[in-house]
C-alpha cells in the first residue's frame, strides 16, 4: 500500500470514530414523577426573582 493511500484511510477512520462517537451529553432518562404545574411556576418564579435581584441593579445605577 503507498503512503498517501494509507494515510488517507487513516485520516478517514479518525473521521469516521470523530464521527460516531458517544456524545459527552447523555440523554436525559426519565423518572417515575413527573413534574408538576406547581413545580414549573415555583421553578419560573425563583428565576424571576434571581434575574430581578442580581440584573435589575445593573440597569439602575447612578452614576
Amino acid at each position: 500500500m503507498k503512503t498517501p493511500y494509507a494515510i488517507l484511510i487513516g485520516l478517514t477512520l479518525i473521521a469516521a470514530a470523530i464521527f460516531f462517537r458517544e456524545p459527552l451529553t447523555k440523554p436525559a432518562h426519565a423518572w417515575d414523577d413527573c413534574a408538576t404545574v406547581s413545580d414549573v411556576e415555583t421553578a419560573v418564579n425563583n428565576e424571576i426573582i434571581w434575574l430581578y435581584n442580581n440584573l435589575l441593579p445593573l440597569f439602575h445605577q447612578h452614576y
